[in-house]
């Protein structure tokens, strides 16, 4: 077996991470302004779903007016705070959202991922 030095190492490291981040840089993002959130459920895997008054542009994902997240995801508490307050006060709402990288839908095979809210946005 060949041994490889330092310099071709981290060359090699380096062209892994770059096609990593030129993968995960593709991921479809979406955002709607002005949107009127009419529902929030929870499922009883974890999933929780915003529900609002406009459709998300064509994408793979079939439930273009409703976006998801998981109880576990790191943003959960914010995410809920803001979905709650858009329904009890009908306030415009901010949404980003995104497909995964191969433009697959992250939720339920069927919704996209919440990654930004703003209520009176």
């Amino acid at each position: 077996m060949k041994k490889l030095g330092v310099k071709k190492v981290l060359s090699l490291g380096l062209g892994v991470s770059l096609l990593a981040c030129s993968a995960l840089s593709h991921a479809e993002n979406f955002q709607l302004h002005e949107v009127t959130v009419k529902q929030v459920l929870q499922w009883s895997d974890g999933h929780i779903f915003v529900s609002f008054n406009k459709q998300l542009p064509e994408t793979s994902c079939s439930s273009r007016s409703r976006v998801g997240f998981h109880r576990d995801d790191p943003n959960a508490e914010f995410f809920k705070a803001q979905a709650l307050t858009a329904l009890a006060t009908g306030k415009p709402t901010y949404i980003r959202a995104n497909t995964n990288t191969d433009g697959s839908c992250p939720v339920h095979s069927n919704s996209m991922k919440l990654n930004a809210m703003a209520v009176g946005y």
